[in-house]
């Protein structure tokens, strides 16, 4: 008999774990385009350079927050993590368009990059290792 058990995080912790994730993809990609020549400069809504701090706060902040909601919310209602799951991948998808505005095209790739590679960091820790109820 096999008496090993399998401990799966919280949704809260598997949002924590996404983001991290997240954050080393999206500097990873950061560093390479900004070395293949992307400025990282924004000219819409407004003006911006977008630097580190900006990869960090905007990789660790969403997921981090979906993670603590999306926890809360499935003690309620027992669809949320899943309903939840794929909005999170729909935002990450249709935010890509934002970043096309981009001056120059090393910088609009790299930016929907971390877009993407923020939606399936999302997804994946919202779905490895979650049994379906019998």
């Amino acid at each position: 008999m096999n008496t090993a058990t399998t401990i799966t995080p919280a949704l809260w912790a598997r949002g924590i774990i996404a983001a991290i994730v997240a954050l080393i993809l999206n500097l990873i990609i950061f560093f390479i385009g900004t070395s293949a020549g992307a400025s990282m400069e924004m000219t819409s809504p407004q003006p911006m350079t977008i630097g580190v701090p900006a990869v960090i706060g905007a990789s660790l902040a969403p997921l981090i927050i979906a993670g603590i909601v999306t926890g809360l919310l499935a003690n309620k209602w027992s669809k949320a993590r899943i309903v939840l799951t794929w909005v999170g991948l729909a935002l990450a998808v249709v935010s890509c368009a934002a970043t096309f505005a981009a001056p120059d095209l090393a910088t609009g790739l790299s930016l929907a990059g971390m877009h993407i590679v923020t939606g399936i960091a999302w997804v994946l820790a919202m779905t490895l290792g979650i049994r379906k109820n019998a």
